[in-house]
């Protein structure tokens, strides 16, 4: 059979098996329409009537798609391809399209599925409800249904992959969505299931093998490994109000104290969104000026950083770091400024009062430089 779209070859198969439009909607649970809308090439059968529909109409899932081993290898390379990098696309609508479409072609693929769930949970975040917080939380239906979404996929493949890996991604993904529904409970026992790594990593281990400057190197880059992490837990600590300050403190406090020479290089990212947010925090109480020069401040950090990494690498100058080379791949992909990020910052309702000082323009010129 070569037909040219998954609703002629439905069509075909229906007609091949002596069923109507209304039988085979009847046995799949949906309307007659729907299936006249597939076979019209209007719309496309949802990725959980793929299994039905091939055994009602006695094919494979490769058949039902149209694919020919050849073609089969060709689009499963192509899928690959774009699930390795899909990470660096800051575009969450389009790897939307393209997960869904490999679940659709590779319906028992779970790191396709997995994928899909990843960009249905990011996809749930860019309702235009959610982004403006007006909307009660139980009123908003995208919001809602794209994280449910989400979840029973990652459901899916947590209990039928069988790669370690891709299961404790799965399971992540369902813990974080039990706990952006404010669903506690669920979200704790998922979060029990999730396994305990081996306190000893393979850094700890080739730390012990390695000598002169690797083991300088691999120092170095544990040491930057923990700085990260300890960002990562510091940042959780924002959800308190009272302790926002503190924990700004302590951030700053942690990063003078690494990199006495003020050459923080990518660093300086971190000082610039601590630089943001006390603007932000400032301009509420009405200190115009203090926000000014937060704004700037942080501008001046975004800069520090911007130059650091335009060639993808940096390399450090303070007693613990020295010599350490570091890189950030999403920026050599051109995924993010901090200018641009600056740019978007400003746009905040907040800084309305000081929208119109020539020292807030000027900052905003700065940023299309």
């Amino acid at each position: 059979m070569k037909t040219t779209t998954i609703g002629e070859r439905i069509r075909d198969l229906r007609k091949k098996r002596d069923l109507t439009q209304e039988k085979l909607a009847d046995f799949l649970g949906v309307s007659y329409q729907a299936v006249s809308k597939w076979e019209c090439n209007l719309t496309s059968p949802d990725l959980g009537l793929i299994g039905p529909l091939t055994k009602l109409l006695g094919v494979t899932s490769d058949e039902l798609l149209g694919l020919t081993e050849e073609e089969n290898d060709e689009r499963r390379a192509y899928f690959d391809n774009e699930y390795k990098g899909y990470w660096k696309r800051n575009d969450f609508a389009a790897n939307y399209e393209i997960a869904k479409q490999a679940v659709e072609e590779y319906p028992g693929d779970f790191k396709y599925l997995n994928w899909l769930a990843n960009m249905e949970f990011y996809l749930a975040f860019d309702d235009e409800d959610y982004r403006q917080g007006v909307v009660p939380f139980d009123q908003l239906t995208h919001f809602q249904e794209s994280i449910n979404k989400s979840m029973r996929h990652s459901l899916t493949a947590y209990e039928n992959a069988t790669e370690e890996e891709l299961r404790n991604s799965a399971l992540w993904n369902v813990i974080l969505c039990y706990w952006v529904l404010n669903r506690p409970d669920e979200a704790r026992h998922y979060a029990e299931l999730y396994p305990e790594k081996d306190s000893t990593t393979r850094d700890d281990a080739m730390l012990l093998v390695l000598r002169g400057e690797e083991r300088k190197k691999l120092r170095q880059k544990m040491l930057i490994d923990v700085m990260n992490r300890l960002d990562v837990v510091l940042d959780n600590f924002y959800e308190d109000d009272s302790l926002v300050d503190e924990t700004d403190r302590v951030k700053e406090t942690i990063l003078h104290t690494l990199i006495p020479d003020g050459n923080y290089l990518g660093f300086a990212f971190k000082l610039f969104y601590i630089r943001i947010g006390q603007a932000k925090r400032t301009a509420k109480t009405g200190d115009r000026d203090a926000a000014l020069r937060l704004l700037k401040e942080a501008a001046e950090f975004g800069v520090e950083y911007d130059r650091a990494v335009q060639d993808g690498t940096m390399c450090f100058t303070a007693p613990l770091l020295n010599g350490y080379v570091s890189s950030d791949p999403e920026y050599r992909e051109g995924n993010f400024t901090c200018a641009g990020i600056l740019r978007d910052e400003m746009e905040a309702k907040v800084f309305d009062p000081i929208r119109d000082t020539p020292e807030f323009q000027a900052l905003l010129a700065g940023t299309d430089a």
